[in-house]
């Protein structure tokens, strides 16, 4: 499944800066997760995060029903384009802020 066009449908009317949106997808060792970064710029950051998160945790719910179809899970983290490249998604990480205890 094309989970990067199907992040992207999603977001593109959203952003302000469409050209400068990365969608990267991160190494993961189970073949059920996929990991996707957003990188983005920090005012389509605060655009795609939402008010208390409510953008983001719906952009996840969708993308999580069309995963749940090819028995996967994504988890979907977003960071600015100031973040460095070379720093790398800790998946477990992703994880974390995806499911707070």
């Amino acid at each position: 499944m094309d989970y990067i066009g199907i992040i992207s449908h999603f977001i593109d009317p959203i952003v302000a800066s469409k050209d400068q949106i990365k969608i990267e997808e991160t190494v993961s060792e189970s073949k059920k997760d996929r990991f996707f970064v957003i990188r983005c710029t920090n005012e389509d950051m605060g655009r795609l995060i939402g008010k208390h998160g409510t953008t983001a945790n719906a952009l996840r719910e969708v993308i999580s029903i069309a995963a749940k179809n090819n028995d996967e899970r994504v988890h979907i983290k977003i960071v600015s384009l100031e973040t460095k490249e070379e720093e790398k998604v800790n998946t477990e990480e992703v994880k974390d802020e995806e499911n707070p205890q």
